[in-house]
């Protein structure tokens, strides 16, 4: 029976995971079709890049992680998408340093679970180097998960500044709390605290993401930006039918289209 429910369960967060991994579609198309990042951080893309990057890792050297391993494959492919998509935006300088350093943490993860803790005897204990990587990825893994989940909230500061919820997605904020609570369920049936922690975390932080979204959500401030990205669609669609009936002259009116 436990069998039975860690491969339903595997599969219930696959499919949740997928979800959150679809949401930021909304935001990148509007980055692409603005060619600015106006003011959306790029944190939940870079956590979530690093967070899904650590669990493939972790899955490959831990035993009988097919459902993890599988799920945060298809997550770094998605999110190396976003960050380029993203990229595009005029981001600034900050955007690229944040790349950087994350890509040395990767590599410093690695570096110490591959090479420097399996030489550790105090560390070993008589483990396998491969279960020492795993404990040490798991860590990390642990880190950025919970990273992840809170990402949305490092917009917190805009939306207390600005009492408006345009610069945090709500598609996002639900995604966060599907995937995590799955997840959860899925750690409980396994017995698997590195994937129970973040993911009792990450519902929390999801609980907590809605909490400030309803607070804001119908402010005068956040009707007027929804205003906005509807006249943004209607121009994009209005731009597509003129497209396909062969009407638009002018190339500086046009759209991109994605």
């Amino acid at each position: 029976m436990s069998k039975k429910m860690e491969e339903i369960l595997g599969d219930v967060g696959l499919l949740a995971a997928c979800l959150l991994f679809a949401s930021p579609l909304p935001t990148m198309r509007r980055i692409y079709l603005k060619g600015t990042v106006e003011q959306f951080s790029p944190d939940p893309y870079i956590f979530s890049f690093c967070n899904c990057s650590l669990w493939v890792l972790w899955a490959i050297v831990t035993p009988d992680r097919a459902a993890p391993l599988q799920t945060n494959s298809i997550g770094t492919v998605i999110y190396i998408f976003y960050l380029v998509i993203y990229s595009t935006g005029k981001p600034g300088k900050t955007f690229f340093k944040k790349l950087g350093m994350s890509a040395v943490m990767l590599a410093g993860v690695c570096g110490i679970a591959f090479g420097i803790a399996p030489r550790i005897d105090r560390i070993r204990e008589g483990r396998t180097a491969l279960e020492v990587a795993s404990i040490i990825l798991g860590f990390a893994a642990d880190t950025f998960n919970i990273l992840m989940y809170a990402g949305p909230l490092t917009i917190i500061t805009t939306v207390l500044r600005s009492r408006s919820v345009e610069y945090m997605p709500l598609p996002l904020t639900l995604g966060t709390i599907l995937c995590s609570s799955s997840w959860l369920g899925y750690g409980l049936v396994v017995e698997d605290v590195a994937i129970i922690t973040p993911n009792a975390g990450g519902t929390v932080l999801g609980i907590m993401q809605i909490a400030l979204y309803m607070c804001y959500v119908n402010t005068e401030e956040s009707k007027l930006a929804r205003s906005k990205v509807e006249e943004l669609n209607m121009s994009f669609e209005q731009y597509r039918k003129s497209l396909q009936a062969g009407v638009v002259e002018d190339e500086k009116d046009r759209v991109p289209l994605i």
